[in-house]
């Protein structure tokens, strides 16, 4: 079963914050949802403001706060202090170069990402999957793509690479 196409929730609060009846661009969506403040944040380190305001189209698959919070803080730190090496892989693997709503999202399907590498889709009783971060929210429409809103902070290469490259104990993981 697909998530329904919807006005988002993220749209809705764009426009009752006052903004302009233009839709928004995705960087603009994101900045507006206070549950994606620190994906905002991290977007701004990572200097990818102005390559998330272009024309796209764009999917990006938007951890939300307690996303980033659930990271290892090790790890967290580690992104924090690489921005523009570390972070900005992680934040790539969460964007797709193609505008994929919720009813185009086809089960076992890889998707590439700007990172390089590729997200799975899953759809499980109801629920969207992206590899293991479950869709919260789909369809955040924006003028140059959307954002599905997710409960996991994504890497390509894995906990336990991640794990390795801080000389940590990978069975941590």
């Amino acid at each position: 079963m697909l998530i329904p196409n919807h006005i988002s929730v993220a749209h809705e609060a764009w426009l009752a914050a006052g903004s302009p009846k233009a839709t928004p661009n995705l960087v603009q969506l994101v900045q507006s949802v206070p549950s994606l403040s620190t994906l905002a944040t991290a977007l701004t380190a990572a200097n990818l403001i102005n390559a998330l305001e272009g024309p796209g189209p764009f999917t990006v698959l938007a951890p939300n706060n307690d996303a980033f919070a659930n990271l290892p803080a090790d790890f967290l730190a580690y992104l924090l202090a690489n921005p523009a090496t570390a972070l900005t892989e992680v934040l790539l693997y969460h964007v797709l170069p193609i505008n994929l709503p919720a009813n185009k999202i086809q089960d076992g399907e890889r998707y590439a990402t700007l990172e390089g590498l590729n997200v799975t889709a899953h759809l499980q009783q109801g629920a969207v999957y992206f590899n293991h971060a479950r869709v919260i929210s789909a369809n955040n429409f924006a003028s140059n793509g959307v954002a599905h809103i997710i409960d996991e902070v994504g890497s390509g290469y894995g906990c336990c690479v991640s794990a390795m490259c801080l000389n940590l104990d990978s069975n941590a993981c």
